[in-house]
């Protein structure tokens, strides 16, 4: 545990709402027998923010309450880092003395935000899924799920909050999302962030269209799946230490973190714009190479050139003409540049194919009973109120 936010100014830090430590302690202690789309984004963001980052922000209160929980995740102390509780304005945990929000974002996004408070209060705890609010004989269920919208502004300014204290990116779940864009908040410029949401885009885009063609009885369950927690549920293995996985996946995913720091560390070593401006534009570049591919290793064998253009380039070899040879050079080198950019982000790749893998598989349902507990999803469209 690390209380000194600038002993590590070149380490990668996240932080996420308490719920996502929850969720996560209550998804692995095989508590919840069904979820919501909510609750698996919580555990997402919470595995994301173990896996993907070097550091992992809280606060001193939470961290204090669920000490028990940190030592199972952080057994050496080097991972988590915790902001003192006198340096917050906000209140770290749900107590008797009460919640805090922002009252300028209050007045601005109180009304949106009251609309669907039944609906988030209803994903907010999976065990709420099927409970119908009109049957409520003391109206106390009620007047809780319609204040729920509090709970949310709370949190969403904790975590601002603890981002900004601390420099780390936040990470959101499903029910934060439209706060942040009501707050007209910005993350800090974080590209796993940015390359993540593009990679979960396309994952997404690709198990709704296989989901559709073949029928899939569960479809909401396969669209409210991301990747990295579908990595997680295919990685750990039955009667094993769900810590265990939860550090095998941060092994798993070393690769994106010292990716990132290097290129970090490479913009900092450029002796001038010009010189980042190249730097960037062939990250950016390789990036969208990749995406383009829909995260397939290139093969030049599969490349659209046909026998006659390798003949032609053949006879206009010996001919000395180059023109005909430009398709099969071209084509060789956007191989080349494909190559280059497939070794650079690898470790994408191999998390979009096995995540992919992992949900559309026929026993995934069976794999989050028997490992997790989870026997049912509620849709969220069952969850209005």
């Amino acid at each position: 545990m690390n209380s000194n936010p600038n002993s590590d100014l070149h380490h990668s830090k996240a932080t996420a709402t308490f719920w996502a430590f929850d969720a996560f302690d209550c998804f692995s202690g095989k508590i919840y027998s069904q979820m919501t789309a909510e609750a698996i984004s919580r555990v997402n963001i919470f595995l994301e923010a173990y896996a993907l980052y070097d550091k992992v922000v809280v606060s001193e209160g939470y961290f204090s309450q669920n000490k028990k929980l940190f030592d199972l995740i952080d057994p050496d102390g080097s991972i988590v880092e915790v902001v003192r509780s006198k340096d917050l304005i906000h209140a770290e945990t749900l107590s008797p003395a009460g919640i805090t929000y922002e009252c300028s974002l209050f007045d601005r996004a109180a009304e949106d935000l009251k609309k669907d408070s039944r609906e988030w209060f209803l994903e907010h705890q999976p065990l709420f899924g099927k409970l119908d609010l009109d049957d409520d004989p003391d109206g106390h269920m009620a007047n809780t799920a319609d204040s729920f919208y509090l709970l949310r502004l709370w949190q969403w300014g904790a975590c601002k909050e603890m981002a900004e204290r601390s420099g780390a990116t936040v990470l959101l779940p499903n029910s934060l999302r439209d706060i942040e864009v009501l707050d007209k908040y910005r993350h800090t410029n974080d590209f796993i962030v940015r390359t993540l949401a593009q990679l979960k885009g396309q994952f997404g885009k690709d198990l709704s269209e296989v989901a559709f063609f073949t029928n899939e009885p569960f479809q909401d369950q396969i669209e409210a799946t991301p990747p990295v927690f579908a990595f997680f549920v295919d990685l750990h293995a039955v009667g094993s230490s769900p810590y265990e996985s939860l550090a095998k996946l941060r092994r798993e995913m070393e690769e994106i973190r010292s990716m990132r720091r290097k290129f970090e560390a490479d913009l900092r070593g450029c002796a001038s714009y010009a010189e980042r401006k190249d730097l960037v534009h062939g990250f950016n570049s390789d990036w969208r190479r990749v995406c383009e591919s829909n995260f397939k290793k290139p093969n030049l064998l599969t490349s659209e050139v046909s026998g006659g253009e390798v003949a032609k380039a053949a006879i206009d070899a010996f001919d000395v003409k180059a023109s005909a040879g430009v398709s099969l050079i071209s084509k060789a080198i956007e191989y080349g540049q494909a190559r280059k950019a497939y070794k650079r982000f690898k470790s994408y790749t191999h998390l979009f194919d096995r995540a992919g893998e992992a949900v559309m598989a026929d026993d995934f349902r069976k794999k989050l009973a028997e490992k997790f507990g989870v026997h049912d999803f509620i849709p969220r469209e069952k969850n209005k109120a």
